[in-house]
C-alpha cells in the first residue's frame, strides 16, 4: 500500500524470519558465534533464551542455514507442544526417515541417526518456543539421542530456544539439563544496534532516501527498548500512518502517537534527547547520510 510512497520494493519491517533480512548487529553475532562454536565442536546441546521479540528465531534460522549449507541434515520444530510420538515423527520426516514395521517413532529416529552417522553425516535439530514442551520426558528422550555418536562425536546436535520459562523446563528434566553445554541469553539491541537495524531494514527494502528524523530514531529506541519485534511493529505502523497522512518524513510526534497506540511504554520524553545530536535540523536518518554510511561500512568491514 505504501511501498511506492516510500520508494520501497518490499516491506522494510516485515516480521519474517527469512535469513536474507537478518541484521548482523554485535549482540546478535555474539550469540550466533556461541551457537556455531557449540555445534561445530559437537558439544551436543545449546539453549537460547530471552524475552519475546529479541530475535531468537532469527538466530535459529541462521544456524540452520549455516550448517545446512555445510551438508548437515537440519530439522526445525516451531512448536513442540504435541505428543512425543507426533514430535518424533515430525523430526523423522525432516531427516528423510520413515517408520518400518512395528517401530515406534523414537526407534525409527534412532535408526535413522545411526544411518546418517554411518554415512559420515550430521544432524542439527532446532526446537523453538521450547517453554511450550508439555511432557518433559521428551527432553530425556532427546538426551538418549545425543548418545548416538560417531568417532566420539554426537551425530545430532540440538539447539533449544524459548522465553525465560524454558529454563524452568530444563530444570524439570535435570538429566537433559546436564547435557546443555551453553545457555545463551539473547538481549535487546542497544541504541546503536537499534539504529543500525532500522537503517539496514530500510536499505534492504530498496529505499534510498531518509524517512525517520534523528529524533524519531531515538524515540523508536526509547519506545521499544531495543526489542526487534517491537521495532518492527512500531516502524510498520509509523510508515502506514505517515503515508495515510501524506507525510514525507516521520518525526518524533508521530512515533510517540504510534507507540501509545500500540501500547508500548510511554515513559520516554523529549527531555531525554540531546538536541545538538538528535536535531530535526540535521539530515534525516538515511543510508546516504555520512553517519549512517559509517555504520553500514563498519558492519561490512567486520564481515558480519
Amino acid at each position: 500500500m505504501y511501498l511506492q510512497h516510500w520508494g520501497m520494493q518490499t516491506r522494510a519491517f516485515d516480521n519474517s524470519h527469512a535469513p536474507e533480512i537478518f541484521v548482523p548487529v554485535e549482540s546478535s553475532m555474539l550469540a550466533l558465534t556461541k551457537i556455531r562454536y557449540a555445534v561445530s565442536m559437537g558439544l551436543g546441546c545449546v539453549c537460547l533464551y530471552g524475552m519475546p521479540g529479541v530475535g531468537k528465531t532469527e538466530l535459529l534460522r541462521m544456524a540452520l542455514l549455516d550448517f545446512g549449507n555445510s551438508g548437515w541434515a537440519t530439522a526445525y520444530l516451531a512448536n513442540p507442544s504435541g505428543t512425543r510420538n507426533e514430535i518424533f515423527i515430525n523430526i523423522l520426516h525432516r531427516v528423510a526417515g520413515e517408520i518400518k514395521g512395528n517401530q515406534t517413532p523414537l526407534e525409527a529416529l534412532e535408526l535413522r541417526l545411526e544411518e546418517i552417522g554411518a554415512e559420515g553425516g550430521k544432524v542439527l535439530l532446532a526446537i523453538d518456543d521450547a517453554q511450550s514442551v508439555s511432557d518433559v520426558s521428551l527432553l530425556d528422550d532427546l538426551r538418549m539421542l545425543l548418545n548416538i555418536e560417531r568417532g566420539g562425536v554426537p551425530v545430532m546436535n540440538v539447539i533449544i530456544a524459548g522465553q525465560d520459562g524454558v529454563l524452568q523446563r530444563l530444570s524439570e528434566a535435570s538429566r537433559f539439563d546436564c547435557r546443555v553445554a551453553m545457555k545463551v541469553r539473547v538481549v535487546p539491541f542497544n541504541v546503536d544496534e537499534a539504529n543500525a537495524y532500522v537503517l539496514s531494514r530500510i536499505k534492504n527494502s530498496g529505499c534510498s532516501r531518509g524517512i525517520f528524523t534523528r529524533q524519531a530514531a531515538q524515540m523508536i529506541y526509547d519506545a521499544t527498548g531495543g526489542v526487534a519485534g517491537n521495532i518492527n511493529r512500531l516502524c510498520e505502523l509509523a510508515l502506514v500512518t505517515a503515508y495515510t497522512e501524506k507525510l514525507n518524513k516521520i518525526r518524533p510526534e508521530l512515533i510517540r502517537s504510534v507507540a501509545m497506540e500500540l501500547g508500548l511504554k510511554n515513559d520516554f520524553g523529549l527531555e531525554r534527547m540531546l538536541d545538538e545530536i538528535w536535531s530535526d535540523d540535521l539530515p534525516p536518518l538515511e543510508a546516504g547520510a555520512e553517519a549512517e554510511v559509517d555504520v553500514l561500512a563498519d558492519l561490512a568491514r567486520e564481515n558480519l
